[in-house]
């Protein structure tokens, strides 16, 4: 929430798993001059089990940064098992889970959150393939869930 703008051309909202490496989730546009007060949000539709650390870039129009405090969140899962081979990966993903029966779904993201694939598993216990052949170079989650399970784990395309 801003209370007022000067120049503002938006906010790089940015996440790190170690409080030091950062990427760009997202990017939220900034109402450049305001004197009313605005409100912005945004998602991390890929938080990872652990602590994940966020913090936000504020750019103005003319190129000049400034970072917020640097906020960390505790993020809980009910754990699946998951394990991803190879990784990275060239055009397949294996997927392994031990920790349901059935029929799962998979959701996989790119760096900024964008779902890029997505569908079943119907066996969660045996080795699934994925065709990643599409995905460009770059990291990806992957989210895995069952009825009130799910994990998420991070891979690369090379």
């Amino acid at each position: 929430m801003t209370a007022t703008e000067i120049n503002n051309k938006g906010f790089y909202v940015q996440h790190s798993t170690n409080g030091q490496d950062w990427n760009d989730l997202a990017f939220v546009k900034g109402a450049g001059n305001s004197v009313t007060q605005k409100k912005y949000t945004t998602t991390d539709a890929v938080p990872l089990a652990g602590t994940n650390y966020y913090r936000l870039k504020q750019v103005d129009l003319d190129g000049t940064t400034q970072y917020s405090a640097i906020v960390a969140v505790e993020m809980t899962t009910n754990q699946l098992g998951l394990s991803l081979y190879p990784n990275p990966a060239k055009s397949k993903l294996n997927v392994y889970t031990n920790a349901f029966v059935g029929e799962g779904k998979y959701s996989i993201f790119n760096a900024q959150g964008k779902m890029v694939l997505n569908g079943k598993i119907s066996n969660a216990q045996s080795v699934t393939s994925l065709d990643v052949s599409n995905l460009s170079a770059g990291l990806y989650f992957i989210t895995v869930s069952s009825k009130n399970v799910s994990a998420t784990s991070r891979f690369s395309i090379q």
